[in-house]
């Protein structure tokens, strides 16, 4: 937990430009808060009981809803929380990038399958991801997209539903 905690310090920080402000920003304690509640699940005797009021704190504090048993990679980098939605079984992988609104969720109540995201994804503001999708590593999805297909490495994405723009160009992710 701690080495990812650290990481996503290091997304925070090149995110707004300082670690003074990295760790004022409401986004990585958010990220920060969600980490704990999943760390807790492995202390025997008190982190079971603890996951739950906490769980339901992060909920109202930050009017987000992120499933306990979603899984994270380090850099997770979420600078406005409110609104974003990332349902159970959902697989984020290292150094993304969640706008505000941003939801990740199943396509009905029958079918529970869910998305995963790559590494070094931008997912923007308000973006719903819907489905057994999978978004390839560093892939860019515009504000307000839909997306309901699987999205290519390396593409920029955007619209309802979400279509291949162009290529992304590369871009070095510095530590």
């Amino acid at each position: 937990m701690f080495a990812n905690v650290k990481e996503d310090v290091r997304a925070a920080r090149r995110h707004v430009g300082s670690l003074r402000r990295a760790l004022l920003s409401r986004g990585l304690w958010f990220v920060f808060a969600v980490r704990l509640i999943r760390w807790l699940e492995h202390v025997p005797v008190v982190g079971r009981p603890l996951r739950h009021p906490l769980f339901a704190a992060v909920t109202m504090l930050w009017r987000a809803d992120v499933a306990m048993c979603a899984q994270f990679g380090p850099g997770l980098c979420i600078p406005d929380p409110f609104g974003v939605v990332i349902g159970p079984k959902a697989v984020i992988g290292a150094r993304a990038l969640i706008g505000p609104g941003v939801t990740i969720g199943q396509k009905s109540w029958t079918d529970s399958s869910i998305a995963t995201i790559g590494d070094d994804v931008v997912l923007g503001s308000g973006t719903a991801v819907i489905g057994a999708v999978y978004i390839g590593a560093h892939a860019d999805v515009g504000a307000d997209s839909v997306v309901i297909r699987s999205v290519p490495a390396n593409m920029r994405v955007g619209g309802n539903p979400a279509k291949v723009e162009k290529k992304r160009p590369n871009r070095a992710i510095s530590s």
